[in-house]
């Protein structure tokens, strides 16, 4: 700029020579014409220099130009860096911002699920308290187990064992009561009267027939002496039996041997409904503290066992008669009461299965006087002559 200044100075100048040359040419020429060749030569100069300006000008212009191409360069190069290194940067922070968000959702569903672990634990241990507490209302043995169920449990085994003894007293008695029916060597003829005369001995409560009718359990003397007095009873001297020489000899021997055999086996059946009664009374059950609480039983133990009479006498009025077992099943939860009924339901099949006993023993007694009845209108055959 200062450059094409000092041109315009210089164009100034020669033009005020210039005219003035103009002004004195008409006194001397040749003083105009050396006036104008040195404004010429001037003028030559001065756009020599001006040429010369504006060329050193250009090559400024050329030389900031390059300077600023190369500048721009370097200042574009320079952001280009600086946004790579910005993307970069920005991209290192995104992906430290990413893994940051996925180790806080990684650990907030850690938390989650150890969250909700605990509470599904929690909620379990709960219901496991929950069930347990049920289980005990409803099984413990205070609620759920009535008194009479825990006799019912522990002595089911004994309750077996009394009952398979008694039938083979039962059946022991009638096995005896045969054998005695047809061992008649000592009853003949004198021995008749001896056989009595023994029998007239035996102790006062032989003859005693009162346990036998009123008591639900009897000691074990009273059994045997019962067992005596039944003997009696029916059979007291067996008939004896006819020899094989008077069945060869006498004609009347084979009937009276016939009708001596059917009346040994009425007596026997007779024996046996009796008898069914003794075994029934006799203290076969084992009974205990340990494996048998007491509760509503009325029984006293002889020698530690009652009878089955008398256990069934206590699980029947022994409970009717008992406030105690009243109040027991009334507190009980409704697994006990259920127990209970099972129990008891028992119980009931056994006084059924006895009663229908009873009823097929007195269909055999009324059978036997039936028969008696019938041979009595039975009709004689006629004597031939």
């Amino acid at each position: 700029m200062l450059t094409i200044r000092n041109n315009l100075l210089i164009v100034v100048s020669l033009s005020s020579i210039f005219f003035y040359s103009h002004d004195v040419r008409a006194g001397c020429d040749p003083c105009i014409q050396a006036a104008a060749e040195a404004a010429n030569a001037q003028m030559t100069a001065a756009i020599n220099t001006t040429t010369t300006s504006v060329q050193a000008n250009v090559a400024a212009t050329n030389a900031l130009n390059s300077a600023l191409q190369a500048t721009s360069t370097v200042l574009t190069t320079t952001i280009n860096l600086n946004t790579q290194q910005y993307l970069s940067a920005l991209s290192a922070s995104t992906n430290r911002i990413e893994l940051s968000i996925q180790q806080n959702t990684k650990t907030q569903e850690r938390m989650s699920d150890h969250t909700i672990n605990s509470i599904v634990t929690a909620l379990r241990e709960v219901r496991v308290a929950e069930e347990v507490d049920d289980n005990n209302k409803t099984y413990s043995d205070k609620l759920a187990q009535p008194l009479s169920g825990i006799i019912g449990a522990n002595r089911a085994p004994l309750l077996k064992q009394g009952f398979v003894q008694s039938k083979q007293m039962w059946r022991q008695m009638s096995d005896d009561m045969h054998e005695w029916n047809n061992n008649t060597d000592d009853v003949e003829g004198a021995g008749k009267g001896m056989k009595t005369a023994i029998l007239l001995t035996e102790n006062a409560d032989v003859w005693d027939p009162i346990p036998l009718i009123n008591s639900r359990q009897i000691t074990n003397d009273e059994s045997l002496n019962l067992q005596k007095l039944l003997t009696m009873l029916v059979n007291p001297v067996p008939l004896p039996s006819a020899t094989p020489a008077q069945m060869a000899s006498n004609p009347r021997a084979p009937e009276y041997e016939f009708k001596r055999r059917m009346l040994n086996a009425k007596l026997e059946i007779a024996h046996a409904v009796l008898s069914k009664s003794i075994s029934d009374k006799a203290p076969l059950i084992p009974i205990s503290p340990d494996d048998w609480q007491i509760g509503y039983t009325m029984a006293e133990p002889e020698d530690g066992k009652v009878s089955i009479a008398s256990m069934l006498e206590s699980e029947t009025i022994g409970r009717l008669s008992s406030d105690g077992w009243y109040l027991d099943v009334k507190s009980k939860t409704p697994t006990g009461q259920l127990r209970e009924q099972v129990y008891q339901q028992a119980i009931n099949n056994q006084l059924t299965l006895r009663l229908v006993e009873q009823e097929e023993q007195q269909l055999m007694l009324l059978s036997l006087l039936t028969i008696s009845e019938i041979e009595k209108t039975r009709p004689t055959p006629p004597v031939s002559r």
